[in-house]
C-alpha cells in the first residue's frame, strides 16, 4: 500500500512545514460502506483521545480514496474473498467470508500493521522526534477499532448477552 505510505508521509511533511503544534495522536479512520476511503487526522489537542473527533475533520480533499474496498464489500454473493496487500516489503494475503465484519477486520489490521511499519521505519520522526506517537485505527461505522477500548468491549459483550437472553426458544 505504497499510496497509503505516501499519503501519511505527505500529511506529516505538510504539518511540519506549517509549524503546527505536535500531535498527541494520529487517528486513522476508514470505511468501505457507501464509499471507500482512508483518512489520517493529526490530533493536536493536549488531551488527544479516541473520542470521534477525527470524524469532524473529514473532507473530500483529506481522504485517500479506496473504491476497491467499497466494491469488495458489495461482493456478498461470493463464498470467499481473497485480498492481497503489502505493508513495507511484506506481502500479505487474507481469505475470508465477505461479511462486513470480516472485511473491516482485514482492512483494519492491514492499516494497523502499516502504521506499525511506518513507526518502526521512522516515518513519524519529523513530526515528534524521538518520542512515541500514539495512533489508533477505527472503521467509521464502528466495525473495527484498535486498540480495543476495554469499556466498549464490555458494553458490546453485555449487549450480546442481552440479545441472546431475550431471544425466543425455538422448538
Amino acid at each position: 500500500m505504497a499510496d497509503f505510505r505516501t499519503y501519511v508521509s505527505q500529511l506529516i511533511d505538510e504539518d511540519v512545514r506549517k509549524g503546527s503544534p505536535k500531535p498527541g495522536m494520529i487517528h486513522v479512520g476508514f470505511t468501505f460502506v457507501q464509499d471507500g476511503w482512508v483518512n489520517a487526522y493529526l490530533d493536536t489537542r493536549p488531551n488527544a483521545s479516541r473520542d470521534g473527533e477525527w470524524t469532524t475533520h473529514l473532507h473530500p480533499k483529506t481522504l485517500l480514496p479506496r473504491p476497491d474496498w467499497y466494491e469488495a464489500s458489495e461482493l456478498s454473493n461470493l463464498r470467499e474473498l481473497v485480498l492481497i496487500g503489502t505493508s513495507g516489503n511484506e506481502s500479505q494475503e487474507w481469505t475470508a467470508n465477505p461479511t462486513r465484519q470480516n472485511l473491516a477486520h482485514i482492512l483494519g489490521e492491514f492499516l494497523r500493521s502499516s502504521m506499525s511499519t511506518f513507526e518502526a521505519e521512522g516515518v513519524f520522526q519529523p513530526l515528534v522526534g524521538p518520542r512515541k506517537l500514539n495512533y489508533c485505527v477505527e472503521e467509521f461505522t464502528a466495525l473495527y477499532e484498535w486498540p480495543i477500548d476495554p469499556e466498549i468491549a464490555k458494553l458490546v459483550e453485555s449487549l450480546k448477552l442481552s440479545v441472546q437472553d431475550s431471544s425466543p426458544d425455538i422448538v
